[in-house]
């Protein structure tokens, strides 16, 4: 019976430590689930850093870079407050004056603003953890230089130092209530065609200025109207720029590494619409590893998300873009996203273009400078003419858009594998049509195809039938429904297949009408379907741009496929600013190494 009580003691002891410590062990339990989940123990450099809120705040958006620069996106605020400096520290000890890098910066209620902190860093190996707190200095109404810990930062260093800058820089914007454009504002495409007389040039080569009139199929929701005689001007003077500025430069030394990243590319997003802030943020995660450098995100305020806008709006998308870039250092590229307006209605003039156009000073440029700049392909010829704004007074501006948001990540996605995709497809060239006009126009294939051939790039052109149903497609040019044909009417039945890093052309005159209809419905193909087929990159018109204003071929693919980005591609191939085009894709995606 002793034995038994001590038994029972015993048991009473264990079952009484168990409930005495066995929440605790729970707790304890969960934390290191929730840390691990968070990313706390996992030092992959590719893990994005976390950032517990202090309450009255929320932390989301971080990177740590190895020079100690720390940005968190902060919000959730209930009162507005003015920021005047922002802190990191390695403890939760409240930092020294000296600590806090200088700011001005009103936030206003439910605000959200990236924030940049200096952290103080024992190791700078890309990978190694951190551990800290992040602090706001602040006035709020008659209180000044106010202190608070707004979050702690569990940090593993991301990339190495994009940029000296360490001081607030961003505007996200003020939150405001998001609508979804995908299922209400898709445009309505009259299935009806119209004929038009339109003068088409002879050629769009840059030695020939002779046109013949011909009949042509134009489909297009508002009144095609003539460019006038300023704007379509011979192509012969476009060389002349060209030949000028290739000549003249020379640069002396080339990074390869510098021409890839992303640090020269500004990012702009609607904050109207909920999917262009999903299009930013997945394009920001994905190239922070690249260089860019969150600083250059600009959120437009008090802009639609329809894609044809009047001219009021497109001036405001172009000041705010000038204003940001005018705080912002070394911007050759501009990305504009889903939601950002694509149309202005008055000229039915394609906005991207009106922004690379637009923003320097030099004002309105109807002959693209760069057009043309690298017309021979070797490596020292590419080296010495990559773009910059600076020496060419334009810049370069692509777009993430297309029916879904899947389709626009896919568009991210592919420009990460492009690498060496030049050995695992073929470029189609299919200059079928049933137009005999456009049949006098066989050497905008077969030019192609003959450097091409001499770059030992794949390819094959096909003017017997307009194929479809095509797989390991690396580019891909077609007259699209101008081929007159049943096969090339409903672009999205093409069931064409692209490998990663794919680009293209069609030669229509409002292929890009719409970015976001899916499928086709009538009217012209359109390159939206060609995005949902998981093409890297493509061009298209907003409305007739008239053949001597479309992508040169010649210049497009060879230079792709020889090593320039996706962005100098397009722009080393397009003959006028200030007009129909948009190129759709990531402006650094590239296929080999220059």
């Amino acid at each position: 019976m002793e034995k038994i009580r001590k038994d029972k003691l015993v048991l009473q002891s264990a079952m009484e430590l168990l409930l005495t410590y066995g929440l605790a062990v729970l707790l304890i339990s969960i934390l290191i689930i929730t840390f691990y989940e968070l990313g706390v123990f996992n030092l992959n450099p590719s893990t994005l850093n976390t950032c517990v809120p202090q309450t009255g705040f929320l932390c989301q958006t971080q990177v740590l870079i190895n020079n100690g620069t720390y940005y968190a996106t902060i919000s959730d605020l209930k009162n507005s407050i003015e920021i005047v400096g922002t802190a990191c520290s390695n403890s939760s000890n409240v930092p020294s004056s000296s600590s806090f890098i200088s700011s001005n910066l009103n936030l206003v209620e439910n605000q959200q603003e990236i924030l940049t902190f200096q952290c103080p860093l024992t190791s700078r190996v890309i990978g190694a953890s951190f551990k800290g707190s992040i602090w706001i200095k602040y006035n709020e109404g008659g209180n000044y230089n106010l202190i608070s810990e707004i979050g702690i930062v569990y940090g593993v260093i991301h990339t190495t130092n994009q940029s000296s800058s360490t001081t607030v820089t961003i505007s996200v914007g003020q939150s405001t209530s998001l609508t979804s454009v995908f299922s209400s504002s898709t445009s309505t495409i009259s299935g009806s065609t119209t004929t038009y007389e339109t003068t088409i040039p002879t050629s769009v080569s840059t030695t020939s200025s002779s046109t013949s009139t011909v009949s042509t199929v134009i489909t297009s929701p508002s009144t095609i109207t003539s460019p006038s005689t300023s704007v379509i001007t011979s192509s012969t003077t476009s060389t002349t720029v060209s030949t000028t500025s290739s000549s003249t430069t020379t640069i002396s030394s080339f990074s390869q590494n510098t021409y890839y990243s992303y640090s020269d590319v500004l990012l702009v997003c609607n904050p109207s619409s909920a999917e262009s802030l999903d299009v930013c943020k997945y394009f920001s995660n994905a190239r922070i590893s690249e260089g860019f450098n969150i600083s250059n995100i600009l959120n437009l305020t008090d802009i639609p998300t329809s894609e044809t806008v009047n001219d009021i709006v497109t001036n405001s998308i172009l000041s705010q873009i000038k204003t940001k870039i005018a705080t912002s250092r070394n911007i050759n590229y501009i990305v504009t996203t889903y939601g950002v307006p694509l149309i202005d209605s008055v000229d039915s003039y394609s906005i991207d273009a009106l922004i690379a156009n637009n923003l320097t000073d030099v004002y309105n440029i109807v002959n693209n400078p760069y057009y043309g700049v690298i017309n021979s392909f070797g490596k020292g010829n590419l080296e010495n003419n990559t773009f910059s704004s600076s020496k060419y007074h334009m810049y370069e501006v692509t777009r993430l858009d297309g029916p879904t948001l899947q389709s626009i990540y896919n568009l991210i996605k592919n420009a990460n594998n492009a690498s060496d995709s030049a050995n695992h497809g073929y470029v189609l060239l299919n200059s079928y049509s049933t137009s005999s006009t456009y049949q006098e126009y066989e050497s905008l294939f077969t030019n192609p195809a003959l450097t091409l051939n001499s770059l030992n790039v794949n390819n094959k052109v096909v003017n017997t039938s307009f194929i479809i149903n095509v797989k390991n497609l690396s580019g891909y040019a077609s007259w699209g429904s101008n081929c007159g044909c049943s096969a090339g009417q409903n672009s999205s039945k093409w069931n064409l297949t692209f490998v990663p890093g794919a680009i293209g052309e069609t030669f229509v005159s409002t292929g890009a009408r719409t970015l976001i209809q899916y499928p086709w419905t009538g009217g012209q193909s359109l390159i939206s379907d060609l995005v949902m087929d998981n093409i890297t990159g493509i061009s298209g018109y907003v409305s007739e741009p008239y053949l001597s204003a479309v992508e040169d071929l010649e210049l497009l693919f060879p230079g792709y496929f020889e090593g320039l980005t996706l962005a100098d591609s397009y722009y080393n191939a397009m003959p006028y600013l200030d007009w129909k085009s948009v190129v759709i894709g990531d402006p650094k995606a590239h296929i080999t190494t220059i």
